[in-house]
């Protein structure tokens, strides 16, 4: 060998020399990880800073020590460091979360990875490992947990309380509805007009309350997931359109306010949906708009719809054909910043509201919640003084076999949420 090629044979030794010092330099003076070596047996030949920073062990304490020194004494003896190194020396490498003893007897959360060292010729040298502390991550995750299966249990209980609640009310609810229209029927004629009046008063604040039992019933379904049955059928624009005359065209004439029902030629004349739950959704919606609308009028349009529902909308994005059920209104209007929080239950635009309009501020809570069932999207525009408008955006299915974006389809993948209230 020349002298040129000792010299740079020298060199190249050298420069590995300072580059494995310097790498070793590093990996020891790292505090955040536990970095250390290990033989083929297991006993530890390497220990660096991390390593006696989050075990408390220094180095002259651990080296030569067997690595089952670390684990929980069960484990230790049950062999479980004995597999995760079979496992390295294996397949390379071998990565696991578990329990790790500290010098002083405490116990942390680990993530710790293994890795098997060979020579060029394959023979086993040795492992090196690395051990991350995560205690407190372990401690946010089991605490967020926690949390979670606490509101879950709160949320349980306060549903099946209102649910209780609401059939011991409705029992001898009924009771007196039944009575107080039997003598506002006076069919014996032996009430004064005073009492009949009286009687027509007892009825109707009792429907009232009625109206609210119900609405609190279905919430406590909705919450507690017992909504998701769907009866679905061909629904008639011109049922609904018959329904809602029926039901609104006196209040509007005793409020003397315009009422106009719209439905588009172009509209087929039936979609496949729950008749049931798309009524009560337009019920809620009409009920508010009349409720909160003193001059003006307030009115129903029906058509096909390309766009207006909320962005991203899975469901609506992918049917070929979009119907819109608009409620508006030439009512007090909602402020932008009360838009979102309408939508949740028990709350309305601010505090004067239900005192002055009455209401529970569940009608749009279940109604958003339907919606979803429905495979839908509820969205509102509104200008403070000039009034409101509420659209329901439904997948228009004009065939009862189960297409890919039927409400059966949807209901089986859609989990029913919480919706607001106005």
């Amino acid at each position: 060998m020349s002298i040129t090629a000792e010299s740079e044979r020298l060199r190249k030794n050298q420069l590995l020399q300072e580059s494995e010092e310097r790498f070793r330099m590093m990996v020891e003076s790292l505090i955040d990880y536990a970095m250390y070596m290990l033989d083929p047996q297991g006993n530890i030949a390497s220990w660096n800073a991390g390593a006696a920073r989050i075990y408390g062990y220094q180095s002259e304490e651990i080296e030569g020590q067997h690595l089952s020194r670390l684990y929980p004494r069960l484990e230790a003896e049950q062999g479980k460091v004995a597999r995760e190194l079979e496992v390295a020396a294996s397949a390379g490498r071998f990565e696991s979360d578990g329990w790790r003893v500290r010098k002083d007897g405490t116990t942390f959360w680990a993530n710790v990875i293994v890795t098997a060292v060979h020579d060029r010729r394959g023979r086993l040298l040795g492992f090196t490992k690395v051990t991350r502390d995560l205690t407190e991550r372990r401690q946010t995750e089991m605490e967020l947990i926690a949390a979670k299966a606490a509101a879950e249990r709160a949320s349980q209980a306060k549903s099946e309380f209102l649910a209780t609640m609401s059939h011991e009310l409705r029992t001898p609810l009924n009771s007196l509805l039944i009575l107080s229209r039997l003598l506002a029927d006076n069919v014996g004629e032996n009430l004064s007009p005073k009492q009949v009046e009286y009687a027509k008063t007892i009825h109707s604040s009792g429907m009232d309350l009625l109206s609210i039992i119900n609405d609190i019933l279905d919430l406590a379904r909705i919450e507690s997931g017992a909504h998701t049955a769907l009866n679905l059928a061909m629904e008639h624009f011109a049922s609904l359109t018959s329904y809602v005359e029926r039901t609104f065209r006196q209040i509007a004439e005793n409020r003397k306010l315009r009422f106009e029902i719209t439905l588009d030629a172009g509209l087929p004349p039936a979609l496949f949906t729950d008749g049931q739950r798309l009524q009560q959704i337009v019920k809620n919606l009409l009920s508010n708009a009349f409720k909160f609308t003193r001059e003006g009028g307030v009115s129903l349009r029906i058509a096909q719809a390309h766009s207006g529902w909320t962005a991203g909308h899975d469901r609506l994005d992918a049917s070929k054909r979009v119907v819109a059920i608009a409620v508006s209104d030439t009512g007090i209007g909602i402020p932008a910043d009360k838009r979102d929080i309408i939508f949740e239950p028990f709350q309305q635009a601010d505090g004067s509201t239900s005192r002055e309009y009455g209401g529970t501020g569940l009608g749009l809570s279940i109604s958003r919640a339907l919606t979803r069932l429905l495979g839908g999207d509820l969205v509102v525009s509104s200008r403070v003084g000039e009034g409101s408008t509420f659209t329901l955006y439904l997948p228009l299915i004009t065939e009862a076999a189960g297409s890919a974006d039927s409400p059966a389809r949807i209901a089986a993948q859609v989990t029913p949420r919480e919706a607001p209230g106005r």
